[in-house]
């Protein structure tokens, strides 16, 4: 007898079971909370237990981390320990930091202060073998992922450009063709070398 057919007999030689209550059995009515605050009392178990922390608590962490950089090494990935070593060499002179690997090719740079943070992002572009380092200051909740980043800043050096365009429309006319022209470094803002 297949299956379905064999259910079905069985279910036709079993009578139903009786549902409904018998009239000397007493209806009660399923147990709720006597109140909105029994709902949400302590629990029995110990470890659902949790701790309130003032906001200014939190902004502590985010305090310890105001001076830091989050570096980007875009287009190879290198072993931290390397990257670690040529960030020495060219700002250690200049300032103090720790450096922390987030994952592969995203650092943390903490600086002891703002201004040294500030000067090794003035003084760029930076890159290490060749390979350019994007640089952002740290903000609270900001992503620490290299695929998030989805534009970065290029320096382009032009040489040939006729003089009539060695003004500040003409060199944005022309840095336009890349994309949208940010700034212009002091030698070529001030005319100093003309090339």
């Amino acid at each position: 007898m297949p299956a379905l057919a064999q259910a079905s007999a069985e279910v036709a030689h079993n009578p139903a079971p009786n549902l409904l209550p018998s009239a000397s059995a007493p209806i009660s009515a399923p147990t709720l909370p006597s109140s909105w605050k029994n709902l949400f009392s302590p629990s029995n178990n110990p470890d659902s237990a949790l701790q309130f922390f003032e906001p200014s608590l939190v902004d502590g962490g985010a305090l310890e981390w105001e001076h830091a950089l989050v570096v980007f090494l875009v287009g190879k990935q290198l072993p931290a320990k390397s990257v670690k070593e040529v960030m020495l060499r060219k700002w250690g002179q200049v300032a103090r930091f720790s450096f922390h690997s987030v994952s592969n090719g995203v650092f943390l740079v903490k600086f002891e202060n703002g201004q040294a943070r500030d000067w090794v992002m003035d003084n760029g572009p930076w890159d290490i073998c060749g390979y350019h380092l994007a640089l952002r200051k740290w903000s609270k909740g900001m992503s620490l992922k290299l695929e998030e980043c989805n534009t970065i800043p290029i320096w382009v050096k032009l040489s040939n450009v006729p003089i009539q365009f060695w003004t500040k429309m003409g060199l944005s006319y022309i840095a336009s063709v890349l994309g949208r022209p940010l700034y212009m470094d002091a030698s070529t803002t001030n005319k100093i070398a003309l090339c």
